[in-house]
């Protein structure tokens, strides 16, 4: 099996290491008088950002030894050192210990498809040199973390983008960069300084500090992605909650902080949707209005709360299943219907220890796909509900009935999972989930799901 494939299986496999610990929040204290003021519209055409021979970092918040930040940092002070150009014509960020396979990997990717186009440096997203840098704030959960970097000239924020990081490898690297142009960038950035301000830099899974609140510090007017309609809204909300006596924050739309935030992949356009999630199936959902900004590309104009994605198991009852092909497992009793397109190869569970919950993986692959990413996966279980529950991570949690069967519908960053219960066979679990079809780059994984999934889930039948 090539590597490509077993990462596939290890990220909805070995997932089982994430902490499952109790969820603490913390309230934010609504303040006792607006401490917004007006703010001026940003400058529509910013000075410009002279190319210098080298660039400075400047140290913005506490370096933790071995932290997200000093790894960001650590890579940026090796790469300005470098000669101009080289680290990208040359591709010596091959060999940096900072950065993530994945990444580089992708970085590879992009320098070939700027052959054929106009390019730009994707370590800094500009094309000239950086006069300077700096980093803040920086905002982790667990293995995650977002930091912005900002070039600040002639007193004001000129340039930005958003670093991520995980630990997927074991330590912090950098796992990408994402670009200003991108909307989706914005919401990045816009809640990495949010949630990054309130929790200060410290881990939002296990945070003991007393949380900042930047709208009664008077911080959120300053910052340069907040339109003048947002910072007025904020103020109108903030009068009517003393006006009626209610309390919640009215960027986060809660009383309670989040711990974690996303922004799926492949969104365009000016309605950019991000998930907030306050603890193991807990999250919430907010689409997040954005208006252009000749300066910085995006400003933040309004944030509006929207209801959570369900999956609705009777859609496309015109989609006839007659003519695919069977799946039967013998050995557990159940069987499928798959496209007659499809094929099936067995996933190579050698390599688990014998006490995991899986017993059994089954890859999904279309004749129009990759061959190294498959459609949908399948995996058999075997534990208590409670093992089950806890095996993957789980951001919201749905239960649908199909055929008189109750199913789980999990969601995380981006798998959406099913998970059947064997009736005569009490742990035996049946999980069929996605490869994160919401992905840039697989957009035809998603339309084909979309059309196949819910006919698919209701041919499935126990023996």
């Amino acid at each position: 099996m090539k590597k490509s494939k077993l990462l596939a299986l290890f990220l909805f496999m070995a997932v089982v290491l994430q902490s499952c610990a109790p969820v603490q929040t913390q309230n934010l204290d609504i303040p006792d008088e607006n401490p917004l003021a007006e703010t001026p519209p940003l400058a529509t055409l910013p000075p410009a950002i002279a190319e210098t021979p080298s660039s400075q970092i400047t140290p913005t918040l506490a370096r933790v030894e071995n932290g997200p930040l000093a790894v960001a940092e650590s890579f940026y002070d090796w790469y300005f050192a470098q000669p101009s150009g080289e680290v990208l014509t040359d591709r010596s960020y091959a060999s940096s210990p900072y950065l993530s396979e994945i990444w580089k990997s992708d970085l590879g990717y992009l320098l070939d498809s700027f052959e054929n186009q106009a390019g730009y440096d994707p370590f800094t997203c500009a094309q000239n040199r950086l006069p300077s840098l700096s980093f803040d704030p920086v905002f982790i959960s667990a293995g995650d973390a977002y930091i912005v970097g900002n070039v600040i000239s002639n007193g004001a924020v000129q340039h930005y983008f958003v670093v991520q990081l995980g630990q997927g490898e074991g330590e912090w690297k950098i796992d990408a960069v994402h670009c200003p142009f991108d909307p989706q960038t914005t919401v990045m950035a816009f809640y990495t300084w949010y949630l990054g301000t309130i929790y200060q830099g410290t881990d939002a899974q296990s945070s003991a500090i007393e949380p900042r609140n930047p709208i009664a510090e008077g911080l959120l007017e300053g910052f340069y992605l907040a339109s003048p309609a947002l910072i007025d809204g904020i103020e109108t909300e903030l009068r009517e909650m003393r006006e009626t006596g209610g309390a919640y924050d009215p960027i986060l739309n809660a009383q309670a902080i989040p711990l974690a935030f996303w922004v799926e992949p492949g969104q365009e356009g000016s309605d950019i949707q991000v998930r907030l999630t306050y603890g193991p199936q807990s999250s919430r959902y907010s689409v997040v209005h954005l208006v252009p900004s000749e300066r910085l590309y995006w400003l933040v104009d309004k944030i509006e709360q929207v209801e959570v994605p369900v999956f609705d198991p009777q859609a496309n009852l015109e989609v006839g299943t007659e003519d695919w092909q069977e799946y039967r497992d013998e050995a557990y009793g159940f069987s499928m219907r798959i496209p007659s397109h499809w094929t099936t190869e067995a996933a190579d569970l050698s390599a688990m220890p014998a006490d995991n919950a899986v017993k059994k993986g089954v890859f999904f692959l279309a004749d129009w796909a990759d061959p190294d990413l498959p459609v949908l996966w399948l995996n058999v279980l075997e534990g208590t509900e409670e093992q089950v529950s806890q095996y993957y991570p789980v951001e919201s949690h749905q239960v649908i009935d199909l055929g008189g069967n109750a199913v789980w519908v999990d969601r995380d960053q981006c798998e959406t999972r099913f998970v059947f219960q064997h009736p005569r066979q009490a742990n035996v679990w049946l999980v069929i989930g996605d490869t994160c079809s919401s992905m840039p780059g697989r957009e035809r994984y998603a339309e084909e799901l979309e059309q196949i999934m819910a006919p698919l889930l209701r041919t499935v039948t126990f023996d």
